[in-house]
């Protein structure tokens, strides 16, 4: 499963090298994006609340079609069997394509992956869909825009919802 996060990971860095468009540079877009979410995993009889830290730039391809691959790092915490709470990793790596109506709204889906690090190690699949709203001028000097996600997360025995509600940097 490491081979696999590592290969999504090289795959995403490929894709961004294809580099923006000039005029992504000028909108507030580009391969310098980051995202800072609170992150929240919902499942039958449990929830978690954390954050969610990722690199998603926005490669346009045209004026209202792009591509954004997002490399990211959250958490979320279980009750082990004795009662204690444990910390889960959740390294992810998604493709989404993007579709821009108007100049700042952009609707987004595509298939994902995470790792659940220190619960079994599981490898699980995701289909996400989201928006992203980004201004024309950063707000507070630095916040480029906003985003809301929802995530699907196929277990073996359960599924996981997640909600990602975030600012862009």
């Amino acid at each position: 499963m490491r081979n696999f996060f590592m290969a999504s990971l090289m795959i995403c860095a490929a894709v961004s090298q294809l580099g923006a468009p000039a005029h992504a540079a000028t909108s507030g877009t580009g391969l310098g994006d980051f995202r800072l979410s609170h992150f929240s995993v919902l499942q039958t009889g449990a929830r978690s609340y954390a954050g969610f830290f990722s690199w998603d730039p926005l490669i346009r391809m045209g004026s209202s079609f792009g591509l954004r691959p997002e490399v990211g790092v959250g958490g979320a915490k279980q009750i082990s069997s004795d009662g204690k709470f444990d910390f889960i990793l959740l390294p992810t790596a998604s493709l989404l394509a993007t579709v821009g109506l108007g100049q700042n709204f952009w609707l987004e889906a595509g298939p994902g992956c995470q790792f659940w690090i220190n619960a079994g190690n599981n490898a699980v699949l995701t289909l996400t869909g989201g928006a992203l709203v980004l201004f024309g001028n950063p707000v507070l000097g630095f916040i480029d825009g906003v985003s809301l996600d929802y995530s699907m997360a196929y277990l073996m025995n359960n599924r996981s919802h997640e909600i990602k509600a975030g600012i862009s940097f």
